[in-house]
Parts: C-alpha cells; sequence; structure tokens
C-alpha cells in the first residue's frame, strides 16, 4: 500500500513541474529498544503557491500567489478548495496544481450573494464539502455560513452578515460569532467550531441551527454534557461515520470528543498547559490547535498551529508528530521534523493516504506524501497501548 500511495504522489508532483522525489528503502530491522512504534510518516513538499510571497494571483504551481490561506477541502474528484483568507476569496486548486478564484473579489472585503466575483466575504476560514460539490464556508468576519454551488453562485445558509450573537433559529434568524471552522456529516448536517460563542453549533440542511455543546460567551474548559461543557475559542471541527464530533479547541490547547448524546470528554492535551510533547491522551501536549481532519482510518489530524507542526491522534488517543518542529516558524520541504511550517491553519486528505495542509503565514498549499519511519517514545506516558 506504501508503495502505491507513493506512486501516486510521485505522479502528481511531476505534474507540477518535473518535481523529483526518491521512495525510501524499507527501513531496516531496529535493534532491541523498546518501547517502539511504528507509524506513518510523510515527506513533504509545497504544492501551490510562492513562500515567502503573497498576493491573489491566479496560476500554475508556484505561479501561484496567496494571502494566509486558512482553509482547505478536498472533493471526490480531488480538487482542493482553499480559503485565502486575507484576501477574502475562495479558490480551487486543480489536480494539475492550476489555481483559479472560486468566488469572492480579491483585496476586497464585504457581504454580497452572488455569482463568482459579485459575491463577497470577510475573512472566510473553514470549509467543507458535500457529495455533490458544494462549498460550505466558515464566513469568519461575517458571522455567517455560506454556501458555493460548483458553478460558484454563492447563498447565505445560516446567519445575518455582519450580525453576530448566538441565538439559535432558522437560515438569517440564527446568529453566530466568527464562526472558524465547518464539518459535513453523512447526511449533509453541518458541524460549526462558533469560536467567538466558545460553543459548538449544528446546521441542518434546511438552515436550522441549535448548539450541540458549550455555554454561549462563557469560555472554560469543563467537560460534561451539552450545555454543561465549556470550550475556548474552539477553532476546528470534524465528525466521523458514527456521529462523534471532535473540536480543536484552540484556546485550551486540546483536542476534545462531543458522544452523539452530547458528552464531552478531552481525547488528548491538558486544558492551559501549551507544549509540544508526543504522548498519549493527557500526556500530550498541543499549542492552538486550530484545524482538524479525520482520515480514511479514523485517525485525527491535526494542524498545531502555534507548535507549526502536524500531529496524528490514533482512535485510542496517541500523538505523534507528522511535521514541523515546536518554535520554528519557517519553510522547508522534507521528511517528517525536517519539514518546517508557518502556523498551519488547515488541513485535508483523501483515500489514498496524501495530506494537504494550508500554511497560512507561508501562504502556500503544502503536500504531504506518506513513507513509513520508526518512531520512539520516551517515558511510560508516551507508550502506545496494545491495540495501536
Amino acid at each position: 500500500m506504501r508503495s502505491v500511495r507513493l506512486t501516486a504522489a510521485v505522479t502528481l508532483l511531476a505534474a507540477l513541474g518535473g518535481c523529483k522525489l526518491s521512495v525510501p528503502e524499507e527501513p531496516k530491522p531496529l535493534a532491541e529498544v523498546a518501547p517502539v512504534v511504528l507509524f506513518t510518516g510523510y515527506h513533504w513538499k509545497t504544492l501551490v503557491g510562492c513562500p515567502g510571497s503573497l498576493g491573489n494571483i491566479d496560476g500554475k504551481g508556484a505561479e501561484a500567489l496567496f494571502n494566509r490561506p486558512t482553509g482547505i477541502a478536498l472533493d471526490r474528484h480531488k480538487n482542493l478548495t482553499v480559503s485565502d483568507n486575507f484576501s477574502h476569496v475562495v479558490r480551487t486548486v486543480a489536480a494539475d496544481g492550476t489555481v483559479k478564484t472560486l468566488a469572492g473579489k480579491a483585496g476586497t472585503q464585504g457581504f454580497a450573494d452572488g455569482k463568482g466575483a459579485a459575491a463577497l466575504f470577510s475573512g472566510p476560514a473553514g470549509l467543507a464539502c458535500d457529495a455533490c460539490g458544494a462549498v460550505f464556508v466558515a464566513d469568519a468576519g461575517n458571522h455567517t455560513i455560506r454556501k458555493i454551488s460548483p458553478d460558484g453562485n454563492v447563498t447565505t445558509l445560516a446567519g445575518a452578515g455582519g450580525m453576530a450573537g448566538s441565538a439559535g433559529g432558522v437560515g438569517s434568524q440564527s446568529r453566530f460569532s466568527s464562526p472558524s471552522d465547518v464539518a459535513i456529516d453523512g447526511d449533509g448536517n453541518l458541524f460549526v467550531a462558533d469560536r467567538g460563542n466558545h460553543l459548538i453549533r449544528r446546521v441542518t440542511v434546511k438552515g436550522e441551527v441549535t448548539t450541540l455543546a458549550g455555554g454561549a460567551g462563557t469560555a472554560g474548559s469543563d467537560d460534561g454534557f451539552g450545555e454543561w461543557a465549556r470550550f475556548y475559542n474552539p477553532s476546528g471541527v470534524a465528525v466521523d461515520s458514527a456521529g462523534y464530533v471532535f473540536v480543536a479547541d484552540t484556546g485550551n490547547h486540546t483536542i476534545r470528543k462531543i458522544a452523539p448524546g452530547g458528552e464531552v470528554t478531552t481525547l488528548a492535551g491538558k486544558a492551559g498547559a501549551a507544549g509540544s510533547v508526543d504522548g498519549k491522551g493527557a500526556a500530550a501536549r498541543f499549542n492552538g490547535p486550530a484545524a482538524l481532519w479525520l482520515d480514511a482510518d479514523n485517525n485525527l489530524l491535526v494542524a498545531d498551529r502555534d507548535n507549526h507542526m502536524i500531529r496524528k491522534i490514533t482512535p485510542s488517543g496517541v500523538v505523534t508528530t507528522l511535521g514541523g518542529m515546536p518554535n520554528c516558524m519557517s519553510c522547508a520541504d522534507g521528511f517528517g521534523k525536517e519539514a518546517l511550517f508557518a502556523q498551519p491553519s488547515g488541513i485535508t486528505s483523501g483515500d489514498d493516504g496524501i495530506l494537504y495542509v494550508a500554511d497560512a503565514c507561508n501562504n502556500r498549499v503544502a503536500i504531504g506524501l506518506p513513507g513509513s519511519e520508526a518512531a520512539v517514545f520516551d517515558g511510560e506516558a508516551a507508550k502506545p497501548s496494545a491495540s495501536d
């Protein structure tokens, strides 16, 4: 499987300009050291954008320029959609690396429904794609949830442009406060990280908004049921096929889990304790995690923004690092920790295991190609369980 994925990845990069990537040899048997766990690592490379240069130019590969790409989503045709936060537009990246503006007017902040450049956004953030190719946008500066049809027509699904609040209701009757991410389940319902309200919201296909968990306007870190749970500026959200919702609880430096019945628990990290330690559950540390994605094996991928790292959490809560170095805000291609990022703020993947990251302060989209490496955990708290 690893060789199949790498072959597909090499083909994709070659289409973007003949980039060469050597497939690593199978790792040699390790000496008797314990504890040891094998995991999938990634070779990281710039896909589109030009690190060190910002702008809003469409084009192919490094010819395209971004201005703080923040959200990222992948449709079933392997096309990427990227929210270009400071340019106030939503853009697409085709399989051959060609970047085009889908909706919004570059450099123009505002609120308007319409098609293509007639539509206006204000700091668009997280994205989600449905099975029909529609894109949903957490339009943070407008406090709304927007919908873009495949042909670029923008409508407002929930919230009222420029009007912050926490009210439930249908469509424009509802209110949000700087929503930062959206995730979609198999029935087309959206889950929203309502950052300014410290809430997780649910939006039905008809635009009806309710609160899933958290207390409006009340920050905290308490686990519990529904309105008794507390979050602190949650910025990322993901949902699995069983209805479990995962939250990047940014201000608390933790990853939270909401069961279908509404019970909120802490999956990884410790509230109020920022850091970059790999480990299991509460032994792990994050620093301002901003975005989440569930891969085909139900591993949770994390854009650990303020650590400038990409992390992975297994279903049992074991955290490892897939790319980047803590406190090293820079840009470099390479394997695992040799690769460097600058506030990665969005993450997604396809069924082939290839990862895509909106590397915000590098003004690029980075691609992660799967490979195999061995990680040695130090300390009892970091040992994986037998199920891992």
